[in-house]
């Protein structure tokens, strides 16, 4: 088993065009044959045993201007929940441009750490928004951060995130740089 890394960088379909699936990155040839949606889940065979899926914060604004769109990441969670039926582990890379962009406070007078600092913050906003609506349609998540706030979410510790994937929960890291 392989892994695959797979980048969404905006939510919103292109004009008149349907929204990116995470089956996009699963070609049918890889699943012998057959869509996820034709074969039952547990007779498809992934070519990959792993994907990191990094979503950009924009990727959860959907039509809206900025913050969360709960429609689209429902539409996200569900794809995720797929692909895990198909005993495919997977890890989440959030973004947080949908709250706020770092390199666009440093250019307008902030500091550039304090900047970031924010940033990452507002990726652990999506994170848990993120996990919350995994939990909500049954997956099991658990969210990483590369900052300590153990109040809210879990340290990063290596061991423990290739646990919890062996275990079939969905990991979401969040406040990486």
């Amino acid at each position: 088993g392989q892994s695959l890394i797979v980048s969404v960088h905006a939510g919103a379909p292109p004009a008149g065009g349907a929204p990116v699936s995470l089956f996009a990155f699963l070609p049918d040839a890889k699943l012998d044959g057959f869509t996820s949606r034709q074969l039952p889940m547990t007779k498809a065979k992934p070519a990959h045993k792993r994907i990191l899926l990094k979503l950009s914060g924009e990727a959860l604004m959907g039509d809206d201007a900025f913050g969360i769109n709960r429609a689209t990441i429902e539409r996200i969670v569900g794809e995720i929940a797929e692909v895990t039926r198909m005993g495919v582990q997977v890890a989440v890379v959030i973004g947080g441009g949908n709250i706020f962009r770092g390199v666009a406070g440093g250019s307008a007078g902030m500091d550039r750490a304090t900047a970031d600092y924010m940033g990452m913050l507002a990726t652990v906003m999506n994170a848990l928004a993120l996990a919350d609506a995994m939990n909500h349609q049954g997956l099991v998540a658990r969210v990483m951060s590369a900052i300590a706030i153990e109040q809210v979410v879990e340290p990063y510790v290596r061991p423990k995130a290739l646990q919890y994937l062996a275990e079939g929960k969905v990991v979401v890291f969040a406040a990486g740089t």
